[in-house]
């Protein structure tokens, strides 16, 4: 898998390219945690830049607890990418609860002001010992006292705590107003404070947040637009999200704090039903299929226990997918869709628990049992925060040990059965080589976007250029081959060619995709759609210098050398990460 980290492989053809969906759904069990992420796409509506999708979340551990869990405006646990927002801290930093992950964010100054941290402490511990005591007390009297040990140890090492404290005891210090603010933990990501705004930036998008802390504004590199409007009554209500063009556009109905509908601007619908507890309980997405949702455990009344997909079910086959949980809320048992059983065992070196745990997963299936054990190992930053150190896992098929940098969880190195692989970085995080038995990479970034400039990968040197929007425009490398890409506006590839002989150029039409793809001198495919951004038909023609149709039998070779040149040119742009599909 680490053999391919930088090469964002694009879909293989223009048929294959444009036409596969991504998935509309995916589950995945945090071994580190614990936890489960269940991901939904209920909408995706094709506008002529970019979708504008509804994605639902759900994360167990935010399920947890109702006073520091996620109470989503899809019941408890759930949450999107909308909602996302910010709170500022009483320690001067900015909490982002990031919708599409359900993870909190932490961004603090590049050069952190010690005296703010020195300020909260002593805030905390007067609120602490005055609550205590029921009276205000002076300088002198709070000197000599000390908060208790390990309260004072959580506030020294958890974001989280602190801000907790904070909440808890109301203690607010000004924020600092100009600088960024940033964040490393899911990659480098920077927030600062302008004209009574936060702006976010992170991979070439920007996100602008006002000052409740709501998002408002969703920016892309080549400025295309989604706007975020709100009820003038319910300030959190997120009444619709839309295009600069309302291309595409989606409207929510709310129930107390829950959203019950969605409708898009061509009449599309999702809705959505709600237990007593505020747990959601049954969706209908934009294409009709039909999901269902149980929370059975009695302690942790949020968890997810079951999900129904009830539209691959039929009245003798339930097709589900089962959870269950220790007393800690931890999942302990996962049962999949096509009836694989996998069950979680945690455990704690009983010299160190709080920084060596282990999670033994034991997977039951048709073919057998496979086990595998995973032995984590933390440590403290500088400032006395907590961060994966190293990572050990044995199986039946080999043992590997990963060790990990401080700032944003990437490998520093890899020993996989013996074999050690080992990782640089710059100080944007971006990795700059990756050298192994087997394996050499290096590369090198532009400087004004942060991509990726150059690679020398095992003796193989290719070089990669961008125009004023950040779009990768040329691309060569030692053994002279050569890729020109041309973009319209908005950002979308208008033509791709190699200088010489091969000329690939697409046409887009109002649902943002590609109608009509051509190459010079082999032909032209027509591409329709419904109004889901589905194929409807594809009609092919012959080159222009052609006046004969091509045959049933020929057509497909038409596909297949248009298919082969334009794979051709793909393996050029490769090592740069060029995505296509945005």
């Amino acid at each position: 898998m680490m053999k391919n980290t930088f090469k964002k492989y694009t879909r293989a053809s223009f048929v294959f390219l444009f036409l596969l969906e991504a998935t509309s759904q995916a589950v995945v069990v945090n071994r580190v945690n614990g936890g489960m992420n269940a991901i939904y796409i209920d909408f995706s509506i094709q506008g002529m830049i970019i979708p504008l999708e509804v994605v639902r979340t759900y994360n167990s551990i935010t399920a947890l607890n109702e006073v520091t869990g996620w109470p989503g405006s899809f019941g408890w646990g759930w949450t999107s990418p909308f909602e996302s927002a910010l709170i500022t801290t009483a320690e001067r930093n900015v909490i982002l609860r990031d919708g599409g992950t359900g993870n909190t964010i932490y961004f603090k100054p590049e050069k952190e002001d010690p005296k703010a941290r020195e300020q909260f402490l002593d805030s905390v511990k007067r609120a602490y010992f005055e609550i205590k005591n029921g009276r205000v007390m002076t300088e002198a009297e709070l000197k000599p006292v000390q908060l208790p040990e390990k309260m004072l140890k959580q506030l020294q090492t958890s974001d989280q705590f602190r801000a907790e404290m904070a909440f808890k005891y109301a203690i607010k210090l000004p924020l600092p107003k100009t600088g960024n603010l940033i964040s490393n933990e899911y990659g480098l990501q920077t927030l600062a404070y302008k004209n009574s705004e936060w702006i976010r930036q992170k991979e070439g998008l920007t996100q602008i947040f006002d000052k409740d802390g709501r998002l408002v504004k969703q920016i892309d590199k080549n400025n295309f637009t989604f706007n975020f409007v709100y009820s003038k009554t319910q300030k959190f209500h997120l009444e619709e999200v839309h295009d600069q063009d309302k291309a595409a556009s989606i409207k929510f109905t709310w129930r107390q704090d829950r959203i019950i509908e969605i409708i898009d601007n061509k009449n599309h619908k999702a809705k959505y039903t709600y237990d007593s507890n505020g747990n959601l309980i049954n969706v209908t997405d934009s294409n009709d299929q039909v999901f269902s949702y149980q929370y059975n455990n009695k302690k942790f009344p949020h968890l997810l226990s079951q999900i129904v997909y009830v539209s691959e079910s039929s009245p003798t086959n339930k097709v589900t997918r089962e959870f269950q949980y220790n007393d800690s809320g931890l999942v302990i048992y996962h049962k999949e869709k096509e009836g694989l059983e996998i069950t979680y065992a945690y455990g704690r070196n009983a010299n160190d628990p709080e920084n060596n745990f282990n999670t033994k997963v034991t997977q039951r299936g048709k073919t057998g049992t496979v086990e595998e054990l995973d032995d984590f190992f933390i440590k403290s930053r500088q400032d006395g925060s907590k961060y994966l150190y190293k990572q050990e896992t044995k199986s039946s098929i080999g043992n590997t040990v990963t060790t990990f940098t401080p700032c944003c969880g990437k490998p520093l190195q890899i020993v996989q059965n013996g074999e050690t692989t080992n990782f640089k970085y710059n100080n944007e995080g971006l990795l700059t080589e990756r050298v192994g038995k087997k394996d050499d990479l290096r590369l090198t970034y532009d400087s004004k976007w942060n991509k990726v400039s150059k690679v020398i990968e095992n003796g193989l040197i290719s070089s990669f250029g961008y125009d004023a929007r950040g779009n990768l425009n040329t691309a060569s490398n030692s053994r002279k081959e050569k890729v020109f890409l041309n973009y319209d506006r908005s950002g979308k590839i208008t033509e791709i060619l190699d200088g010489e002989s091969t000329s690939i150029s697409f046409k887009y039409g109002s649902l943002g995709k590609p109608i009509v793809i051509s190459q010079k001198g082999v032909g032209t495919v027509k591409i329709q759609y419904d109004s889901k951004g589905i194929i409807l038909k594809t009609e092919i023609s012959g080159p222009e210098s052609s006046s004969r149709k091509p045959t049933q039998n020929n057509s497909p070779e038409i596909s297949k050398k248009v298919m082969k040149n334009f794979q051709n040119l793909l393996n050029i742009i490769r090592p740069a990460g060029l995505n296509l599909n945005r």
